[in-house]
């Protein structure tokens, strides 16, 4: 499995403040064995904004597309950050969603 797209809603979206989105991916059937050093994908908007100076870099993105080729019949699990900063010295809040898991056919 290769270039699969997640998404979610944004606090924009319902009328909420604006904010910068963040996306990790990692092996995992439990939030317990996720490994935040060890991810098979990061949506890594900090690095985005130093390496292109994209000032908007994950502001308000509801969505992702996995560009790793996944392992078949494995457990990933999958977090989405909500924070007020795409500079990591910047942020002052960021909001952890609880992991969702899956298993690739």
């Amino acid at each position: 499995m290769k270039n699969i797209r997640v998404s979610w809603k944004t606090l924009s979206h319902f009328g909420g403040v604006d904010a910068y989105y963040v996306f990790r991916l990692a092996e995992a059937s439990t939030s317990r064995e996720f490994d935040a050093h060890n991810l098979a994908w990061f949506d890594n908007i900090y690095l985005q904004r130093l390496r292109t100076g994209d000032v908007l870099a994950g502001f308000n993105r509801g969505e992702v597309v996995v560009e790793t080729e996944l392992k078949p019949a494995t457990s990933y699990g999958y977090f989405v950050e909500i924070t007020d900063a795409n500079v990591a010295g910047e942020a002052n809040i960021c909001f952890f969603q609880p992991h969702q898991f899956f298993i690739t056919p």
